[in-house]
């Protein structure tokens, strides 16, 4: 595996294990649970140009950068507040 998705595998694992070992102990305690939050726009955009990089690196497939185009152009209208009207047209009407 790449030395840098291991680094970032283990970041993750390690705050995945401390939000869950926070989460255990706050309902343990009967205390409210903190909630986690929410990455600003800025750092989703830096993790969002990271990835096209890493992408762009590989020589990765031209359908899986489409998919990544869209994944970008779905968070650019989240980010510009079309975000719940996108998500509320998306539903199938009954």
């Amino acid at each position: 595996m790449d030395e840098g998705l291991e680094r970032l595998g283990d970041a993750e694992a390690t705050e995945a294990e401390d939000w869950d070992k926070g989460m255990e102990e706050g309902e343990d305690a009967g205390e409210p649970v903190a909630v986690r939050p929410c990455p600003s726009e800025a750092e989703v955009w830096d993790s969002l140009a990271t990835l096209r990089r890493y992408l762009e690196c590989r020589a990765t497939s031209p359908d899986l950068l489409q998919t990544f185009y869209t994944l970008q152009d779905a968070v650019h209208v989240v980010s510009t507040g079309a975000g719940p009207a996108l998500l509320r047209d998306s539903h199938p009407k009954q």
